[in-house]
């Protein structure tokens, strides 16, 4: 692991493997609830060498559960918590430089042109085309605004497919 992340690690027995945010954590995005579970694991590992900046979330014990480091080759993140969240996701994947449509939990396709979002819940959704163009309905080609950001209602169980 050590190879592979650029962390030290120890080996943690009888900590329940529940991930709750740190400062720095919550400062990009991470929900104060935490993730993971509520109960021990076996093995359960632990980042003993994070810098403040780096923990992004401790088990209960206080030892780093998730942390995250810019190393020569690029962005290592750890996540020793069994579960994560569509917050740690999206943190993982901004790292990543990965350009990211929308920062609500919906699911999204791309390819080309086009791009589908589905509501998981009801609610505005603002869509980040990273285009400044007109966006439409694939379905009607009627305009539904101008990009590279625009905020659209969406019911429970919505999908709409765009063009930008």
């Amino acid at each position: 692991m050590h190879q592979l992340t650029s962390f030290q690690f120890k080996t943690l027995s009888g900590v329940d493997a529940w991930a709750s945010p740190t400062a720095a954590g919550s400062k990009l995005g991470l929900l104060p609830a935490g993730f993971g579970l509520h109960a021990p694991l076996r093995p359960t590992f632990a980042v003993t060498d994070a810098a403040p900046g780096e923990a992004l979330a401790t088990y209960p014990d206080g030892s780093v559960a998730v942390a995250i480091r810019k190393t020569s080759s690029g962005v290592s993140i750890f996540c020793g918590a069994p579960y994560i969240s569509t917050e740690l996701a999206r943190i993982a994947a901004h790292a990543a430089g990965v350009h990211l449509y929308t920062k609500t939990d919906a699911t999204v396709f791309a390819n080309g042109p086009f791009l589908a979002v589905h509501a998981t819940a009801a609610g505005p959704i603002t869509i980040d085309t990273g285009a400044p163009s007109a966006i439409t309905d694939a379905m009607t080609g009627k305009t539904v605004g101008h990009g590279p950001r625009l905020t659209l209602p969406f019911e429970l169980g919505d999908t709409h497919v765009y063009r930008y």
